[in-house]
C-alpha cells in the first residue's frame, strides 16, 4: 500500500507527461515480482 505514495509521488515529480508511461512499467514490474 505504500507503493500507491511512491506511484503518486514520482508522477506529481514528472509533472504528470511520463507518468501514464511510469504507471505501466510499474504495474508490468509488479507483476514480475513475487510481491
Amino acid at each position: 500500500m505504500g507503493r500507491s505514495f511512491s506511484h503518486a509521488d514520482r508522477s506529481s515529480r514528472l509533472g504528470g507527461e511520463a507518468s501514464p508511461m511510469l504507471m505501466e512499467v510499474l504495474d508490468y514490474g509488479e507483476k514480475l515480482l513475487p510481491c
